[in-house]
């Protein structure tokens, strides 16, 4: 018997990364044949915006905890949207910290600091 019968460790990858190689030949060839469309410019604002929230999470966490990290990333990340509505980031802030402590703190049991010490 040969060793193409032979399904190794390495049998799942290679036939994986084969079906994905077939689809994106298949994206690229029918993204071709089709109708052109006119591509918009990169909107600067909600990127750096939504970017700068992440950095800014990631940032604050350490010296101002989870809640009020989760504020900041909730509120400058809401800046980079087409409209900005207060009573939406308020219910949108809170519905947040209370599932990043729930799961984070209580339900996993890492030790973020929750508030400022």
């Amino acid at each position: 018997m040969g060793t193409a019968a032979r399904m190794g460790p390495g049998f799942f990858p290679f036939l994986l990364g084969i079906i994905v190689a077939l689809l994106g030949f298949l994206i690229a060839a029918r993204s071709l044949m089709g109708k052109v469309e006119e591509v918009h410019p990169l909107a600067m604002r909600p990127l750096v915006l939504v970017l700068g929230a992440v950095v800014a999470f990631a940032i604050l966490i350490q010296p101002l905890g989870l809640v009020l990290g989760v504020l900041a990333l909730v509120v400058i990340s809401s800046l980079g949207g087409p409209e900005f509505r207060l009573r939406d980031v308020v219910i949108l802030y809170f519905v947040l910290a209370a599932m990043a402590v729930g799961v984070f703190v209580y339900g996993l049991g890492l030790p973020f600091k929750v508030w400022p010490s």
